[in-house]
């Protein structure tokens, strides 16, 4: 850099690193330097100062558009921007997010959420990045599953930005309609976890208020169409010695306080009458530290425990397991002898006058213990005293009981205690991965949370451990966006400076090598030997003769230990307890003890534990253990898209609006800020290969208008031209390269007419000429195999291709929608043609039915008219039967009175029957008729009428029934006088009218009237009788008996006597008058009776 006077640069300065300037006057190699908004000047040598500009840093939202790119222009961008509360700034993919310390309004509110997942809102924020990632897996891009890494120091802000990016996952994922509930129960769920594990696993350190003490990656899993379905958290190394020891200005974790706070509350319980009479002094694992009384609601903690499915009564249960650890660190040991101790008790007599309430406490703790975790008092002592020996094979096992010193005996305690919170907090994870977990998923987004970097006065495995981690996380940094961003370019022919950046790879080489720490560590523990510190600290410490990252510490001889030169900077570790805590060794008697605990949930934690932990290289350590971890935490990194958020802690007092600017420098140096930086600034953040690029944006070449003939054969020549020559020299720079490649010569080898890469690379030419008209200036983006595209091409491309999306899917919804109709329509139309047709049917089956029951009905009722007639017509027998057997009874009396020798009736009677048969026989009246018709009858004159008496006199009353079937008899009053009318002979015609068998014809059968007046019939003609138009025939009663009246308007036919018109064939003739009022048939066998037989009769006396 040339310098001038007039020219605006950056100085160096002691407290705020950089400051802005002016140049005044230059001398040599030296010029003078006036400092802006001052009137200070300085001097300082050309070579250390950088170039400024007089750009407007608080409107530069992305570091890659500063001009020039530098320390100082990247440092003083960001003090800019955090002095007006601009707490996110980008810097090419990377988000720079500086803790504030403080609460912001309106920084993460669901609105804003919504912005900037509708694209609505582009400033940087840690949602833009949540909404790239969830775009990509929405939309395919890249990888199928992506992660959004979190890294920072501790207390730069990691756990509250990985909190509020699970938060816009779970709001922007929520699906529609029936989903709605499901996914807002797996986003309570979800967010819930954060206060559990919280409470269970941060502390208050040195550096950070709310420090992670455990390492988290959250993987959030979706289905297909974007939908989240469930998530499931992975957790590392819980740092469970912070349980029985904590360092200077430190605490233990929150969960323990928030439980005593609440037992000191609670009034009732046993537990916290104890409690409060102990004191909380008494309880030596809970220090009171700074803003300790900020995480002390233990209401939030339990609220989140039901939210997620906890019950009260486990809730109860994980309190008294809580509250048991803490009496087991009460719990004080005395040393008897070298190799043998014993709980605190009165006899011990350096504790009776300085330490009285240190035994109380002690044997009081020793029994709550005991009691809360379910097992005996003895057992309890005897587990932390003694120790058992097993010897000789699976034959003959023997099992040696053996006192233990002083310190192995605290050491027991420490692992009973930290024992039971590890498998507490992994009994917790576990419950809320299955609370959270689903049984099927597509694509996942991980958030990872792990300890930030740390360098403590005295640093021990889990700093270790902490620190590498972010070591293994820095170089996939470095490795992603420095090393294989710059050697991607050189393969692929793009014209590039290679840049200088820091690589940490040496440094994890010395941690995790064959020849490491981490091989050494181990092996001390798998040669199952006594530890020697000072040995083992000198072996590793043989190391540093081969790297310059591993160094020999300034105290050594005081504290044996060793330093390691991070990328944030040098930590010393202490030896001390180094292989001890390595080994972390469970005495299988105490797993034993509380897995046959009487308490439930005790026994439940540790019945499947395994406590088999191999021997020789076989043997598991901490440190092997959490290499696996991590390793695996790495090829999930390495298999997914990552997204990078780098957070910056302001100042080391964790103060709001202050800004220390060396502080921030070192994480910026140390994090490699400043060469994603240049990188990102001069290179290309998106790579795609041909054939990718065209699949995805093949669309936009398809559903562009064709230009004219002669015009494309024009633009083809100015187009195609430079990239073919491109090529050409893309590949002789490849072959004059000294790299040896596995790609056959006879594949490189130019072929004739136009290969495969030739019509991918004029394709994806052709469609960037669409967008932007001409190709001239991105010539140099085209690479051998891929196409090297800045973000805001992308961006560009996608908003094409979403805008034809939108096309074809509106084109696709018409004619859907078209569809649709057609069927709704078809669906009316089959719908009416359906009810026309079910109509006749249901007429056509009603008209059946009706038809069936009218039959029905018919043949129903004539079958109870058959039924009927039958049982009148057994009536009717049954009643001629019983007349016939009356007749029978009676009948031959009569005949008897008749035809008695020297009866007077029967020789009347005899002659009577003679005449009438001989006058029949005479007239020719054949017997199969049956019937006495005449027309002229004779009438009997009034003139010649006898007298009764006489009457009666000459003759008796007779009542014989001829035997004769030819002829009707009537009634006669003596045995002289007979009512005969004169009958005439039966025409043919009038025969022919009657039907066969003697049946009637009611049509056409003759009828023959009788008009009878009163005569008196005299001598010569027979007896006289008097018939009465009476119904039909009335008897008065006289002085000499009975007499029969005749009135007119009588008809006789047919052998009857009736007021009314006679029907065509033969009736029944009755005695009672409502009978005699209507005629019945009379059938033509029945003829051949006499009237005087139907009607009844008194004989004259």
């Amino acid at each position: 850099m040339s310098v001038v006077p007039g020219l605006a640069v950056y100085l160096p300065d002691n407290q705020s690193v950089w400051l802005k300037g002016k140049v005044l006057m230059v001398e040599d190699d030296k010029c003078t330097v006036a400092v802006l908004h001052t009137e200070e000047t300085s001097v300082h040598e050309c070579d250390t100062l950088l170039p400024s500009s007089d750009q407007r840093l608080l409107s530069v939202d992305n570091l890659i558009q500063l001009a020039p790119i530098n320390q100082a222009s990247v440092l003083c961008c960001l003090n800019e921007r955090f002095a007006h509360d601009l707490f996110y700034t980008s810097a090419g993919s990377t988000v720079i997010a500086i803790n504030p310390f403080k609460e912001i309004q309106n920084l993460y509110s669901r609105d804003l959420v919504m912005a900037y997942h509708e694209n609505t809102e582009d400033s940087p924020h840690i949602y833009s990045k949540a909404g790239d990632a969830f775009r990509h897996l929405c939309r395919g891009l890249g990888k199928a599953n992506q992660c959004i890494i979190v890294s920072g120091e501790s207390g730069s802000g990691k756990t509250v930005s990985a909190k509020h990016l699970l938060r816009y996952l779970t709001l922007v994922a929520i699906g529609k309609g029936e989903q709605d509930q499901v996914c807002s129960s797996i986003e309570q769920r979800i967010l819930d976890s954060n206060p559990i594990l919280e409470a269970f696993g941060n502390a208050v350190t040195q550096r950070n208020d709310n420090s992670s003490r455990f390492g988290k990656f959250i993987k959030v899993q979706f289905s297909r169409n974007g939908q989240m379905v469930g998530a499931e958290i992975h957790t590392y190394l819980l740092e469970k010695t912070r349980v029985v020891h904590q360092s200077q200005d430190e605490s233990n974790f929150h969960i323990f306080y928030q439980v005593m706070e609440s037992l000191s509350a609670d009034l009732e319980s046993t537990l916290s009458e104890l409690v409060r009479r102990l004191g909380k002094e008494a309880f030596c694992t809970l220090p009171a530290v700074r803003n300790h009384h900020a995480h002390r609601d233990l209401n939030t903690t339990l609220c989140a425990m039901t939210q997620i499915g906890l019950s009260d009564g486990v809730q109860r249960d994980v309190t008294k397991v809580l509250v048991a650890i803490l009496f087991i660190c009460n719990i004080k040991i005395s040393a008897i002898e070298e190799e043998l101790c014993e709980l605190l008790n009165d006899n011990d007599d350096q504790f009776l006058d300085t330490a009285f309430m240190a035994l109380e406490v002690s044997q009081t703790s020793l029994q709550q213990a005991a009691s809360l975790l379910g097992v005996e008092t003895a057992s309890l002592e005897q587990v932390l005293l003694y120790r058992n020996i097993k010897s000789g094979g699976d034959r003959r096992l023997s099992v040696f009981i053996k006192p233990v010193p002083e310190r192995e005996a605290n050491s027991r305690r420490d692992c009973l205690a930290t024992l039971v919170y590890s498998r507490l907090f992994d009994w917790l994870a576990s419950f809320i991965n299955g609370q959270i977990k689903p049984k099927d998923y597509d694509y996942t987004i991980g958030l990872l949370d792990i300890y930030g970097f740390e360098a403590f006065e005295s640093n021990s495995l889990e700093q270790l451990c902490i620190n590498y981690a972010n070591e293994k996380l820095q170089q996939h940094y470095v490795k992603h966006f420095l090393k294989d961003l710059q050697q991607e370019y050189e393969e692929e022919c793009i014209s590039w400076e290679a840049l200088a950046y820091t690589d940490n790879q040496a440094c994890l080489q010395i941690l995790e090598g064959n020849c490491s720490v981490f091989t050494i560590l181990n092996e001390d523990i798998q040669l199952n030997r006594q530890t020697d510190t000072v040995q083992l600290c000198e072996r590793v410490l043989f190391l540093c003769r081969t790297s310059q990252f591993l160094k020999k510490p300034r105290h050594y001889m005081k504290e044996p230990g060793f330093s390691v030169k991070h990328y944030a900077g040098e930590v010393t570790y202490s030896m001390d307890q180094l292989s001890t805590k390595n080994r972390d060794s469970i005495p299988p008697e105490i797993v034993s003890m509380l897995a046959n605990s009487s308490n439930q949930f005790i026994s439940s934690l540790f019945s499947e534990m395994d406590i088999d932990e191999g021997t020789g290289k076989r043997r598991k350590t901490v440190l092997g253990k959490f290499k696996a971890s991590l390793d695996g935490l790495m090829s999930s990194l390495g298999s997914s898209d990552v997204h990078y958020i780098r957070c910056i802690k302001p100042n080391t007092k964790s103060l709001p609006g202050l800004f220390d600017c060396q502080y921030v420098m070192s994480q910026l140096v140390a994090g490699g800020i400043i060469e994603t930086v240049r990188i990102c600034s001069l290179g290309y953040p998106v790579r795609m290969a041909y054939s990718e690029f065209l699949h995805r944006y093949g669309m936009i070449l398809r559903n562009s208008p064709t230009p004219p003939s002669s015009q494309s054969s024009v633009d083809n020549d100015i187009l195609y031209e430079p990239l073919d020559t491109l090529y050409m020299k893309q590949l002789d720079m490849f072959h004059n390269s000294p790299q040896k490649h596995n790609t056959p010569k006879k594949r490189l080898r130019r072929r004739a007419g136009l290969s495969n890469c030739d019509h991918l690379r004029r394709c994806s030419a052709a469609v960037l000429a669409i967008l932007y008209g001409d190709c001239k200036g991105l010539t140099g983006q085209f690479g051998r195999t891929k196409l090297f595209l800045h973000q805001h091409q992308v961006d560009r491309l996608e908003e094409r291709r979403y805008t034809i999306l939108c096309m074809k899917a509106s084109i696709i919804q018409r004619y859907w929608r078209a569809h649709h109709r057609r069927q709704r329509l078809s669906v009316i139309h089959l719908s009416v043609s359906a009810r026309v047709i079910q109509a006749a049917w249901r007429s056509y089956v009603q008209h059946k039915l009706s038809k069936a029951v009218l039959v029905m009905q018919k043949w129903f009722r004539m079958h109870m008219c058959r039924k009927q007639y039958k049982r009148l017509q057994e009536q009717r027998q049954k009643a001629c039967k019983e007349a016939k057997r009356k007749q029978a009874s009676w009948k031959p009396i009569m005949d008897r009175k008749r035809t008695s020798s020297g009866s007077k009736r029967s020789k009347t009677s005899s002659r009577s029957s003679s005449r009438v048969h001989s006058a029949d026989s005479s007239r020719g009246v054949s017997d199969s008729s049956g019937i006495l018709s005449s027309d002229n009858s004779s009438l009997m004159d009034s003139d010649q009428h006898m007298d009764v008496s006489e009457e009666c006199k000459a003759s008796p009353f007779s009542t014989s029934t001829p035997k004769s079937t030819s002829a009707v008899h009537m009634f006669s009053a003596d045995s002289d006088g007979i009512l005969a009318g004169q009958k005439e002979n039966v025409s043919p015609s009038k025969r022919k009218a009657l039907m066969p068998r003697g049946r009637p014809n009611f049509r056409r059968s003759p009828q023959t009237k009788f008009k009878l007046k009163r005569k008196h019939c005299s001598s010569n003609n027979g007896n006289r009788i008097e018939h009465s138009g009476m119904s039909p025939v009335k008897k008065m009663k006289t002085p000499y008996g009975y007499k029969v009246t005749q009135e007119d308007g009588l008809n006789v036919g047919d052998g009857i006597i009736t007021r009314r018109k006679l029907p065509s064939g033969p009736v029944r003739f009755h005695t009672r008058a409502s009978v005699l009022k209507h005629a019945h048939k009379l059938h033509h066998k029945e003829l051949v009776k006499g009237l005087l037989d139907c009607l009844p009769h008194t004989p004259i006396k």
